[in-house]
């Protein structure tokens, strides 16, 4: 399984190696987590817990040093609609880690 693009299509890229999945998100310097991120961030954790073969997650930082600095400030100000639509996918996302079936590890490499 792989759900790996080419670094300028994609700021996530997944790898299943074994039983142990990784997933990184690449968004140098700082690794802001815009909103494509966050989309592809959740298809990436749902895309791995569903594969029976995998029993840990890594989420890792492809930027070295640095997990992430949070929100992309590049993407504000926006219309509060979409303003609110981010910040629930944000949500989304975060609980998906938090109640993912199998562990996930954060990591800064």
């Amino acid at each position: 399984m792989s759900t790996q693009q080419s670094p300028s299509a994609s700021d996530v890229h997944a790898v299943l190696s074994g039983r142990v999945a990784t997933i990184s998100f690449t968004r140098p310097p700082v690794n802001a987590l815009r909103t494509q991120t966050y989309r592809e961030l959740g298809a990436a954790l749902r895309d791995v817990q569903g594969d029976a073969r995998c029993s840990v997650i890594i989420l890792a930082s492809g930027v070295p040093g640095i997990f992430s600095a949070g929100a992309d400030i590049k993407e504000l100000p926006m219309p509060r609609e979409v303003d609110e639509e981010r910040q629930l996918l944000a949500r989304t996302v975060l609980n998906t880690v938090l109640r993912s079936p199998v562990p996930v590890i954060c990591a800064v490499t």
